[in-house]
């Protein structure tokens, strides 16, 4: 794992390289920020997408969509967010 630390616009940063999966969960991803906050005192964190586990973006993606303004009002219909848009973005 690889951090570098980068300061723009007076906001500090903790950006993280690694080829092992980080964030498999919600108590593995709340476990490495406080772990990234305390070793960097960086507020921000950003990722490589290797870094995180496909079924954390799931459940993320699911969560958000619960507390979404574009969820669909109807009963048993899945939310759908407007087109081209995306919650997350990490490259």
């Amino acid at each position: 794992m690889q951090t570098e630390i980068i300061i723009m616009n007076q906001a500090k940063a903790a950006v993280i390289y690694s080829e092992e999966c980080i964030l498999k969960d919600v108590q593995s991803a709340l476990d490495f920020m406080m772990s990234m906050k305390y070793e960097t005192d960086c507020d921000r964190i950003a990722l490589n997408k290797k870094a995180v586990a496909e079924e954390f973006f799931i459940v993320f993606f699911e969560f958000f969509h619960s507390i979404s303004p574009y969820k669909k009002k109807r009963e048993g219909e899945k939310a759908k967010w407007p087109a081209n848009t995306h919650p997350l973005t990490i490259s």
